[in-house]
């Protein structure tokens, strides 16, 4: 309708902070010039060519919509995601399935392998150099993909082989390769000409594969566990185990304890019911109400219970499982928040500090997770 990029780009309507950047400091985003983004829909419009229009979209995000014609039209105010789709059935809805794994079939199977190691990647960002930058939707998610592939175990149960993750390497575009290779300081290798050593530069996709896979195989380091000496970790193989962070959450039993709390608590005749065997594919396929419900009746108290009170004791601050409770809460308190029948800046202001300790803590806490595109 607004002409912009789809809810799964990572382009915002709003501001001009790219998904990838990871940059939840909200009170510094810049917001996007409505002047500019006008001329660039108009030129949209303008272009004789499909591919000139592509250009453009690439480039600027916007296309053309009838709403520009109107001249006090500013999508940046104007334009409104509503919590159902944004909020319910977006963010509620894949922290509960993918990143705590409340599934009965998932529950049943053990966990995939954890992360080999943990490293602080440079996502897709426009201060780099021309050669290297990633601007389409598509190739920044293939840095992704490329980050999580080269975590990939090399060694032990649920690891690939070095010629499996040359294959799976080499089906990514060449620009998400050469940008991971750029940030890595992989690009470069050196040959031998008439006896000289000489400083080459790779292009080709399977020279940026070969030095990524040398990458992880070498000896290396990780930033946040350098010592004053300069200590160097072991080869890649051998497995960071202090890294190790097993993806799946919920096995059976909590499963199990998570249905019998919606079984047994009683509540209000207004409040609406959910499936007592949610997590289960007879389940069904939850409404927006239900996992409104679900987020902030019947999970904060199966979940509190459950990782919250060990025994009438303190879990520790250091737990693994009180991280995953607060983190989950912080989702939580922030659905009671913006699904209130109305909203005022204090409100406001309790959200966006609820959904910033929810998305800085993703990653850190649950490394099998991704960003969420709402």
């Amino acid at each position: 309708m607004s002409g912009n990029a789809g809810a799964n780009s990572q382009w915002c309507t709003v501001c001009n902070c790219p998904l990838q950047e990871r940059n939840t400091c909200y009170h510094l985003w810049t917001k996007r010039n409505v002047g500019e983004m006008r001329k660039y829909a108009y030129t949209w419009q303008d272009a004789t060519t499909t591919k000139e229009r592509e250009e453009i979209f690439n480039i600027h995000r916007v296309r053309w919509s009838e709403l520009w014609r109107l001249p006090y039209w500013d999508l940046t105010h104007m334009l409104v995601i509503d919590s159902m789709h944004c909020i319910l059935l977006g963010l509620v809805c894949y922290h509960c399935r993918y990143v705590l794994g409340i599934d009965a079939k998932k529950a049943e199977f053990q966990s995939r392998p954890p992360p080999a190691f943990l490293h602080d990647w440079v996502l897709p960002h426009k201060d780099v150099p021309e050669p290297y930058c990633v601007l389409l939707d598509h190739e920044c998610k293939q840095v992704t993909a490329i980050h999580k592939l080269l975590m990939t175990p090399l060694k032990g149960e649920g690891s690939i082989t070095e010629a499996q993750l040359s294959k799976q390497l080499l089906s990514k575009n060449a620009q998400p390769l050469k940008f991971v290779g750029y940030t890595l300081g992989t690009l470069k290798y050196t040959i031998h000409v008439h006896e000289k050593a000489k400083e080459v530069v790779a292009k080709a996709k399977s020279q940026l594969v070969a030095l990524l896979v040398e990458w992880v195989t070498i000896f290396f380091f990780v930033a946040s566990f350098i010592q004053a000496d300069h200590d160097l970790f072991s080869q890649r193989k051998k497995k960071d185990l202090s890294a190790n962070h097993d993806s799946t959450i919920i096995n059976l039993v909590s499963l199990c304890h998570i249905q019998t709390v919606i079984k047994e608590t009683t509540t209000p005749s207004w409040i609406n019911s959910v499936p007592a065997n949610y997590g289960e594919a007879s389940a069904g396929s939850l409404k927006a109400d239900e996992w409104r419900i679900l987020s902030t009746v019947y999970l904060p108290i199966a979940l509190v219970t459950l990782w919250g009170d060990n025994n009438r004791q303190d879990p520790g601050e250091n737990s693994r499982s009180l991280q995953v409770l607060n983190h989950t809460m912080a989702l939580f308190q922030a659905v009671g928040v913006v699904c209130r029948y109305s909203m005022n800046s204090q409100r406001a202001e309790t959200y966006c500090k609820l959904i910033k300790e929810w998305v800085d803590g993703l990653l850190d806490i649950h490394p099998h997770t991704w960003l969420h595109h709402t």
